[in-house]
């Protein structure tokens, strides 16, 4: 009864146009950067190029499209499906739903579904964006943007600093692929968050854009409480590929562990509370 909660509930997050709107604007953004990057890089010779994989939209090295971009995740992520159950409330799909498969399949299934469209969403547009970008630009080029060559000290200390940093120096482009991946499993993590949160009442559903955006900037802001703070708190350096510089990811994956955890606690709790309705 869960694997038919959790397809009823997919099709009706893919018949809503908020997916084919995420999806298309998500594809636009990695077309715009690459295409940018096509301009900015046209006629160069191999040995002035960098590696395919530092362009991406995902890449810290990439320009402001990725900027831009990682500035707004904390909202856009939400759109895909953040906001299914309050809907779901309100057409009283709900209901029809529940009673096909009951209250704590459709609880569950909705998370489930949720972290499926949300991962569809931000990881097939950048899949597409390193195709293209192999395919465009030469994949033997080994220099990066700042112009350091892969023998310099510099090069090798930045390596040295990714996250799976080993993974990176024998398959950089496998690593990419799995950090395309990984970023997808964040935004589902994010995006079952919300829906967790929206199983409470709520008034306005424009709310449902704060926890994440709220959790997101508030753990930035202690690097800058905190003056002397020897870690990166911003999540910027945990989401983007090629990041360099001191950061914890056992607190990271600490807050996600506690994210995930926090979200189905609530879906038990919510869930159990309907049943007795």
């Amino acid at each position: 009864m869960l694997l038919k909660s959790f397809k009823m509930q997919v099709k009706v997050l893919l018949e809503r146009k908020t997916f084919f709107i995420m999806f298309f604007l998500m594809l636009g953004v990695v077309l715009i950067n690459y295409s940018l990057n096509l301009l900015e890089y046209n006629g160069y010779d191999v040995i002035e190029l960098c590696q395919p994989i530092e362009l991406l939209t995902l890449s810290e090295k990439s320009g402001a499209v990725s900027y831009f971009f990682m500035q707004y995740y904390p909202l856009l992520v939400i759109i895909p499906a953040g906001f299914s159950f309050a809907l779901d409330r309100d057409c009283r799909e709900m209901v029809f739903i529940e009673a096909r498969v009951g209250t704590k399949n459709y609880y569950f299934g909705k998370l489930l579904s949720t972290f499926f469209i949300t991962f569809l969403v931000f990881t097939i547009p950048f899949l597409i964006e390193l195709m293209l970008n192999c395919i465009a630009f030469p994949m033997n080029a080994i220099g990066d943007t700042l112009g350091n060559s892969s023998y310099s000290e510099i090069y090798i200390s930045n390596v040295k600093a990714y996250f799976l940093s080993e993974l990176y120096i024998k398959q950089p482009y496998l690593y990419s692929l799995v950090m395309i991946i990984f970023f997808g499993f964040i935004s589902g993590i994010l995006a079952i968050f919300t829906v967790a949160i929206s199983t409470f009442p709520i008034n306005f559903k424009v709310l449902l854009f704060l926890p994440v955006y709220i959790l997101c900037f508030g753990i930035s802001m202690i690097q800058q409480i905190i003056k002397d703070c020897p870690i990166s708190t911003h999540y910027f350096d945990y989401l983007r590929l090629f990041t360099t510089g001191n950061r914890s990811y056992i607190g990271f994956f600490t807050i996600l562990l506690l994210l995930l955890y926090l979200s189905i606690h609530i879906i038990v709790y919510r869930s159990r509370q309907d049943c007795l309705y």
